[in-house]
C-alpha cells in the first residue's frame, strides 16, 4: 500500500526532528491501524470516525510506530465546527 511506504522515509529523518503530513482521512487511519495492529475492516472504521482537520500524532522510532494522539480537535471550539468528510 503507498501510504506505508512512507514509513521508510520518515526513519531517515534526524532523530527528534518533527515532520508535519496532512492528509485525508483514509491514510491517517492506515498509519493509526498500523500503530495499533488493526485489520483493514477496523482501519476502515477509524476513517469514518475521523473530524476534519483532526490532529494525529504518531512517532516513528527505528521503524515502529507509536500512536500518541487521535482526532483531536482542540482548535475547534465549537462542536458545530467538528464535522465529518
Amino acid at each position: 500500500m503507498r501510504v506505508l511506504c512512507c514509513l521508510d522515509g520518515t526513519n531517515a529523518e534526524k532523530v527528534g526532528q518533527a515532520v508535519a503530513v496532512f492528509s485525508s482521512a483514509t491514510p491517517i487511519a492506515v498509519w493509526v491501524g498500523m500503530a495499533l495492529g488493526l485489520s483493514g475492516r477496523h482501519i476502515m472504521r477509524l476513517a469514518g470516525v475521523t473530524y476534519n482537520s483532526a490532529l494525529t500524532t504518531l512517532h516513528v522510532r527505528n521503524g515502529d510506530l507509536a500512536l500518541y494522539s487521535f482526532n483531536g480537535t482542540p482548535h475547534l471550539s465549537q462542536p458545530d465546527l467538528r464535522t465529518f468528510r
